[in-house]
Order: C-alpha cells, then sequence, then structure tokens
C-alpha cells in the first residue's frame, strides 16, 4: 500500500502523527490498518511478548503506554518541575529535522526503544524472562528505518543513540553502589542528550 508513496513523504506523515497527542489511539488505528508493520517492520513481532517484574503488560502494549506518559509529560513538567520548565522546553523545542522539534524524535524514540526485545527474549534457569542485549539489536532495526524513511542523519543519529542507550540510566541505578566514575561515565556518553534518556526512563 505505501511502496508507491516516496520515503520523504511518508516520512513527514510520520512526524505529522508523533507531533500530536492522543497518539497512542492512533497508533492502535495504524496497527489495525496493517500500516504499522510497513513502517515500522517487526514492531509487531512484539505483540503478545510477555516480560517479568514490573512490565505486566506485553512489549507492545507497553511501548503503547510509554507514548501515553510522553503525552502527558508536558503538563508534568509545568506542575512539577516548574523552576526548570523553561530550560526543559527550550531543550525539548530545538529542531531536529525540518519544522520537527526534538520532542517529536523523543516520542518516535519512546515507541521504537524496545523494539529489539522479539528478537533477544530468554527465559534463564530461574524461570525469569530476559532481553539480552535488545538495546542494540534495536539500535540497528532502527538504523534501516531512518534508512527507509529518508530521515535526515541528525535524526537517525538521535533516534540510535536514545535507543541504544536507554538502559544506561536504569543500569545504573540497579547498582548496589553508585560510584562516581560510573555516573560521569553515563553523563559523557549521555552527552547533550542527558535530559532525553531520564525522561525516555
Amino acid at each position: 500500500m505505501l511502496r508507491s508513496v516516496s520515503g520523504e513523504r511518508i516520512a513527514e506523515e510520520v512526524l505529522k502523527i508523533f507531533s500530536h497527542t492522543n497518539l497512542s489511539s492512533t497508533l492502535k488505528e495504524m496497527q489495525k490498518l496493517n500500516v504499522l508493520k510497513q513502517l515500522f517492520p517487526s514492531i509487531e513481532d512484539n505483540v503478545g511478548i510477555s516480560q517479568f517484574g514490573y512490565h505486566s503488560e506485553d512489549v507492545f502494549d507497553h511501548l503503547l503506554k510509554c507514548v501515553d506518559k510522553m503525552d502527558n509529560i508536558e503538563e508534568f513538567i509545568k506542575i512539577y518541575l516548574t523552576d526548570y520548565s523553561k530550560q526543559i522546553f527550550s531543550h525539548l523545542n530545538k529542531l531536529i529535522q525540518g519544522d520537527y522539534k526534538k520532542f517529536t524524535f523523543l516520542k518516535l524514540a519512546a515507541f521504537l526503544h524496545d523494539i529489539g526485545k522479539s528478537e533477544t527474549k530468554v527465559v534463564d534457569n530461574n524461570g525469569r524472562i530476559k532481553f539480552y542485549n535488545h538495546q542494540n539489536v534495536g539500535a540497528e532495526k532502527i538504523e534501516n528505518i531512518c534508512k527507509n524513511l529518508r530521515l535526515s542523519n541528525k535524526a537517525k543519529n538521535y533516534l540510535v543513540k536514545m535507543v541504544e542507550k536507554h538502559m544506561r540510566i536504569p543500569n545504573l541505578l540497579s547498582l548496589e553502589k553508585i560510584t562516581d566514575r560510573a555516573t560521569y561515565r553515563l553523563i559523557r556518553e549521555a552527552g547533550d542528550e542527558l535530559l532525553d534518556l531520564i525522561l525516555l526512563c
């Protein structure tokens, strides 16, 4: 259905969609119309992929929930981070591609950050579900998605970084002792996107 449409035109429509609120409802409709799997190959492979621990939903529903949280995060910032809201919104309103802001791409990253889980799921000897290296598998998939959508290098690099690094903060917080060295390493790796990774958590 989309083969006759240029990648640039498709990308424009995708970015318009991710620029608006009530995004998860739109994505569900796109799934029903078999559009999602054409735009984001393997994303629907995560339907029915169960998780362990605090994630009660499957991977796909978890991704939709992350999108919902992103929809509400602006209000959260205004209410709970009032003193820093100006700086935060200034950061999120930076343009990444054309007229599309960083926040649009952060929402796209939120939807795609666990796209690699379907290929990396294993169950350990204790019956716990693990997704070893899913962030790197996901980052490779993002490279291909960005290429197919003809996204700019700046947009591609941002999305790949968000997916590849999204476990860095949770992994740091899971340490028995958080050292200065580990913290500085995270800050160095995150660079200008430290805030973005925090919001993605």
